[in-house]
């Protein structure tokens, strides 16, 4: 199992757990509508394998223009801290919706094999991402703190800042999530997971390096898992 779903399913678990015995407030909850700052890291993944016949050859890295020997090279996205805004509202007692924004910047490592077995991390290149989401939200409880889940689609642009790599395209979404809402009138926090789904599409990356790789294993769906914490007022 790769460590995006391990991650997913322990933190399930987890706030599973969490919301079984965290103590409720009585408060009703009358506000519907939610501004949220929130702040988090997120997991990295891989874009993809390339490797040679065999003998080594020297991969081309777009950072630099520069190139490394080796008989295998794996373009890595590192992980990473993002920031974004989110606005919310609540349908009823238990369904609403969020819409969010975030940024970060990215550091991609190649990760390049000589032929004596030997792997040396160079810098691949940075990488802007900008992610907007549209989620559905179900609480478990109506008011006082709780478990939620969500799930939902967004748009994803990654660009290169030393390079012309570029990606863009719908992610899909599900996640889980526990709100402390004792915090005060109007204010409280949510702890939350989501893994987003990326579609990737390569084809240019194995056209630049047709003349070294014998096999280009590209990773076609790349999973980020993201944990968060959300600073939210309600109104």
């Amino acid at each position: 199992m790769s460590l995006p779903r391990t991650l997913s399913s322990v933190l399930l678990a987890a706030l599973v757990v969490v919301g079984a015995w965290a103590p409720q407030t009585v408060a009703a909850v009358r506000q519907t509508w939610s501004l949220a700052v929130f702040s988090g890291v997120e997991t990295g993944g891989t874009f993809y394998k390339a490797k040679s016949d065999g003998s080594t050859v020297n991969w081309p890295i777009p950072a630099g223009n520069v190139s490394y020997p080796g008989t295998e090279v794996r373009a890595e996205l590192e992980q990473f801290a993002d920031f974004g805004l989110r606005i919310g509202h609540r349908l009823g007692d238990h369904w609403g919706f969020a819409g969010s924004v975030s940024f970060s910047e990215v550091n991609v490592r190649a990760l390049v094999r000589s032929a004596a077995n030997r792997i040396e991390a160079f810098d691949w290149d940075q990488v802007f991402a900008v992610n907007g989401q549209v989620v559905a939200t179900w609480d478990l409880l109506p008011r006082g703190n709780s478990l939620y889940l969500l799930s939902g689609v967004g748009w994803s642009s990654l660009g290169a800042e030393g390079s012309s790599f570029s990606q863009s395209g719908p992610t899909f979404v599900y996640g889980a999530g526990f709100r402390l809402r004792s915090l005060g009138p109007g204010l409280h926090l949510d702890f939350e997971f989501r893994d987003a789904i990326l579609p990737l599409d390569l084809d240019e990356e194995k056209e630049r390096l047709a003349a070294q790789a014998a096999t280009f294993d590209d990773r076609s769906i790349l999973h980020v898992v993201e944990l968060t914490v959300a600073w939210v007022y309600s109104f």
